[in-house]
């Protein structure tokens, strides 16, 4: 009867230790698939755009077809696609911050002039409106930014 209680220990207490690791404030946090986690009840949030032109750094032309795409966003279009004048406006939704990072990728296959690196910006924003004064911190902007893209060297 010991043996069998002692076999039984040797199962099932490894099996209560796993489920005490990943509870609570465990270190093995759950990873999201697209980013960031969905907005929940009680989540500060603030709405935020970020417009300009994207440009060849050589030749200081614009450039189109370029993605622009927000990689730690949630509740936001996946991508914004550089005009024929390489303007773009990017809007979404994020969790509080004076900065927001963008990424520009140039995937057409050189339809554009060629195929340019792509490249991550930090953006600066500015407060538009403010807030309801509870979760919503307000409208932020960062317009008019200029991005430069330097053509591949493959």
């Amino acid at each position: 009867m010991k043996q069998l209680f002692l076999k039984l220990c040797r199962w099932i207490l490894p099996l209560l230790g796993i489920s005490g690791v990943v509870g609570c404030d465990s270190p093995f946090k759950p990873v999201y698939m697209y980013g960031c986690p969905p907005l929940e009840y009680g989540t500060p949030v603030m709405d935020f755009r970020v417009s300009g032109k994207v440009t060849d750094s050589a030749t200081d032309e614009p450039i189109k077809g370029i993605a622009v795409t927000h990689p730690e966003s949630f509740n936001a279009p996946d991508t914004v696609w550089t005009a024929a004048d390489g303007t773009f406006s990017y809007t979404g939704m994020g969790f509080p911050s004076y900065k927001v990072r963008l990424k520009f990728t140039d995937v057409d296959d050189g339809e554009n002039g060629g195929l340019h690196m792509p490249q991550e910006a930090d953006f600066e924003l500015q407060q538009a409106e403010k807030g309801d004064g509870s979760w919503n911190s307000g409208f932020f902007t960062a317009d008019n930014v200029k991005v430069t893209l330097e053509k591949s060297v493959d």
